[in-house]
């Protein structure tokens, strides 16, 4: 950790972040029967976009603060969800569990074709699935990240307990 005073405005940011992605869930967990129209295709494919996007804000701001490094290569999306799942000894533990990596990965996928193709492009059939998985996965996402964040309020209770103690 780059510097155990910023936990709070790391756990403030992540709450936030959260809180807009329990938004987009919401809003695909209401959507029912097959995407009958361009215009809905659209909308759904830019809301698992937007998913997967913010899940990967928290990630970037877990890694630039904890891990203290900035990714840039070209693959650094994927290098970044797998680093989500990787324990760091005396850094950090893995972030998410190897399922919930899978399942991101499938949407980190989906997030390409959006911004490769052209919206009538987008195959109906494929996005339905996604939002089934969004839906079972967002849970266990949130919950996951809790645990990270109750680890970094571990980490900043125990620095301000030692820096009073001094």
């Amino acid at each position: 950790m780059k510097n155990e005073s910023e936990i709070p405005v790391l756990v403030a940011e992540i709450k936030d972040e959260l809180q807009r992605l329990e938004k987009v869930v919401e809003s695909l967990a209401k959507r029912k029967g097959p995407l009958a129209s361009e215009e809905i295709t659209d909308s759904t494919a830019l809301r698992l976009h937007n998913l997967y996007t913010g899940c990967e804000r928290i990630f970037k701001r877990i890694v630039a603060e904890v891990n203290g490094i900035a990714l840039q290569d070209l693959d650094w999306h994927k290098r970044l969800l797998n680093q989500m799942a990787l324990e760091i000894k005396e850094v950090r533990p893995a972030i998410i569990t190897p399922e919930t990596r899978r399942d991101l990965e499938a949407l980190l996928r989906f997030r390409h074709v959006v911004r490769n193709f052209y919206g009538y492009e987008l195959v109906p059939e494929r996005i339905e699935p996604l939002v089934s998985l969004c839906v079972a996965l967002y849970p266990r996402f949130v919950h996951e990240v809790e645990n990270f964040i109750t680890f970094l309020n571990g980490i900043y209770h125990s620095s301000r307990r030692l820096s009073s103690h001094e």
